[in-house]
């Protein structure tokens, strides 16, 4: 009976793994088949112009809370966001007596809007200090942030512009809002190699701003996808499976990734990590989120975070996958036909899929190892349970055949 227990066990995971296996491909699709007319789009993020934005703002340097660099940072954003048509919002909130402030650029269709919202969000600030240093003298000094902070800021400072001409773009059919989001407050925390700022702690921007969601959207579910991107620029870029992100969207950006030509960047078996970042507090008020992050930067917190670290290639690629992605979530994907000018590659919701069995196994256990080693708990204790049962009864059946021998040996006479 034990051995059959087991069996059935490993046949069920099996099932599940196989099961795993076909429907996060589908989901990736959106379940949805490509239709007769195709609506073709070529990319148009400029590698050149986002990096002249990464040359600019890191003039403004040091460039954390309170300090006049990000301020002018923050000045630099929003003229970005109004010169490409969209509408400003700032959410002002102050950490420890220092004044900080979120910015938020929105793009509504003209006509026909859904009510529903993407989000592309960053985090704008500069870490204080550069506390992992590989030199000790030089942790306390400014980090100059050139990727982590300022990669991400810049794609989103160029996403301004495509997203003007998308919106003015009548025949895409776009129904859902765009919001560019920029989080300040976000790198201060104690890394655990030297304080941060003293009485920080990490992601205050956005976990304001998911405190009070429901004071911009009105309703959180409106908020159908949010996507972050930090520390994405960086030469020798390999993007992270992070766990705690919604593993069928994170599939979903690799996918477009390598389909794109980009699969140097978004590799099947990428290194998987949890990781604290400024989608936490929006998965916690249950809006599907995704990390898009490279922890493994070897210039992460140091002084090295500078100009000659990162590429504008790569800057560029992270930015093309992010539009296409975009681009994806806002209108009817199964007619829509992404081309990359720079790759010739070219993804459709039918043509590109992403279906690696390791990556979908590692992000279940990601998701669900908690109900599975309750599961497994249990197995093991119905197991022990009913061994020990079988263990009883045979036993029992032992003495009782036993019992049965003494009983009818016939009687000695005492004769030979």
């Amino acid at each position: 009976m034990r051995h059959g227990l087991t069996t059935r066990c490993f046949a069920a995971i099996l099932l599940v793994s196989m099961i795993i296996d076909v429907v996060l491909p589908i989901q990736r699709a959106n379940g949805i088949q490509a239709s007769q007319s195709t609506t073709r789009y070529t990319l148009q993020f400029s590698s050149n112009n986002s990096w002249n934005f990464l040359e600019t703002i890191m003039k403004y340097n040091p460039r954390f809370p309170g300090t006049v660099g990000i301020n002018e940072t923050a000045a630099c954003i929003e003229s970005a966001l109004v010169d490409n048509g969209g509408t400003v919002i700032e959410e002002p909130f102050t950490v420890n007596g220092v004044h900080c402030k979120n910015i938020i650029g929105e793009w509504k269709p003209a006509v026909d809007d859904s009510g529903q919202i993407v989000i592309l969000a960053s985090h704008y600030d500069a870490r204080a200090r550069a506390s992992q240093d590989p030199d000790p003298s030089k942790r306390n000094d400014t980090m100059p942030a050139a990727d982590d902070g300022g990669s991400s800021t810049v794609i989103l400072m160029e996403l301004a512009r495509i997203l003007n001409n998308l919106y003015n773009n009548t025949t895409l059919g776009i129904r859902r809002e765009t919001w560019l989001v920029f989080f300040d407050a976000e790198d201060q925390g104690n890394d655990g190699n030297g304080d941060g700022m003293a009485r920080w702690d990490w992601c205050q921007g956005s976990s304001t701003m998911a405190t009070n969601i429901v004071a911009f959207t009105g309703n959180t579910s409106r908020v159908v996808l949010f996507t972050l991107l930090d520390m994405v620029g960086g030469i020798g870029l390999q993007v992270n499976h992070e766990m705690f992100s919604n593993q069928s969207l994170l599939a979903s950006f690799f996918a477009m990734g390598q389909c794109l030509g980009y699969g140097q960047y978004f590799s099947s078996s990428a290194k998987s990590y949890y990781i604290e970042d400024d989608h936490g507090p929006f998965i916690d008020i249950n809006i599907p989120s995704i990390d898009i992050i490279d922890l493994d930067y070897p210039q992460w917190h140091t002084t090295s975070d500078d100009l000659v670290h990162v590429s504008a290639s790569v800057i560029g690629s992270v930015g093309r996958v992010s539009e296409a992605f975009l681009l994806s979530n806002l209108v009817d994907s199964s007619s829509l036909a992404i081309t990359d000018s720079d790759t010739g590659k070219t993804w459709t919701a039918s043509g590109c899929t992403f279906n690696n069995s390791w990556f979908d196994f590692t992000g279940f256990l990601g998701q669900y190892w908690p109900y599975l080693l309750l599961v497994g708990l249990v197995i093991i204790v119905v197991t022990i349970i009913l061994h020990e049962r079988l263990r009883k009864s045979q036993s029992g059946q032992t003495r009782h055949k036993l019992a049965r021998a003494s009983t009818s040996q016939p009687p000695n006479t005492g004769r030979e």
